[in-house]
């Protein structure tokens, strides 16, 4: 609960390989916080980062709460 959220857990739960849907979520999760210079230090969590995979199976990430205003440091 403090990395995924329900929407989340609930879309991963369902395919039959869902640890390897986590640890994909996971990756896109981290790759977007690099790319945005942001993390726990600067007030973004994991689950302000949301990746849910459209009707193609292709990611699709939305920022939600400060990870939405995250302005990169460096």
């Amino acid at each position: 609960d403090q990395v995924f959220t329900a929407a989340e857990q609930a879309q991963a739960d369902d395919r039959r390989k869902f640890a390897e849907a986590y640890a994909g979520k996971f990756a896109v999760k981290e790759a977007v916080m690099k790319a945005l210079g942001a993390g726990v230090r600067q007030g973004v969590w994991f689950t302000a980062v949301e990746v849910l995979n459209d009707e193609f199976g292709a990611p699709v990430v939305t920022l939600h709460r400060e990870a939405g205003t995250a302005q990169r440091l460096c």
